[in-house]
């Protein structure tokens, strides 16, 4: 575990027309927010197609375990709302952590009510 974004996701339309309008909006797309030389690409997930099968592959990923805080976890929205992510079907072991040094760091920040 690096601590390191990959920079990827996962979307799952329900409708070809869906999946058309989002590859033309976001294949090619360059115009962050903040400064960066990264250009989005879609492609077709290979080998795994499908929600089914996004799934069943990351539940039992050792991003998975208990040890690993959520903020590295994936996520599942259903219709815009966060929905839970099916857990494990069996026991995970920890990741292994990887030598890494960051320049700068994420720290999740507890969100005060003032």
């Amino acid at each position: 575990l690096t601590r390191a974004c990959y920079g990827y996701t996962f979307v799952n339309f329900l409708e070809p027309a869906q999946a058309s309008r989002f590859w033309s909006t976001f294949d090619g797309f360059s115009q962050w927010v903040l400064p960066s030389k990264k250009t989005c690409k879609a492609f077709w997930s290979k080998p795994f197609q499908g929600l089914e099968s996004n799934i069943s592959r990351y539940r039992n990923s050792p991003v998975m375990h208990e040890g690993v805080p959520d903020c590295y976890k994936p996520v599942l929205f259903v219709n815009g709302v966060r929905g839970p992510f099916p857990p494990p079907t069996k026991k995970l072991r920890m990741p292994r952590l990887r030598n890494y040094t960051p320049s700068f760091s994420f720290e999740r920040r507890e969100e005060s009510g003032a």
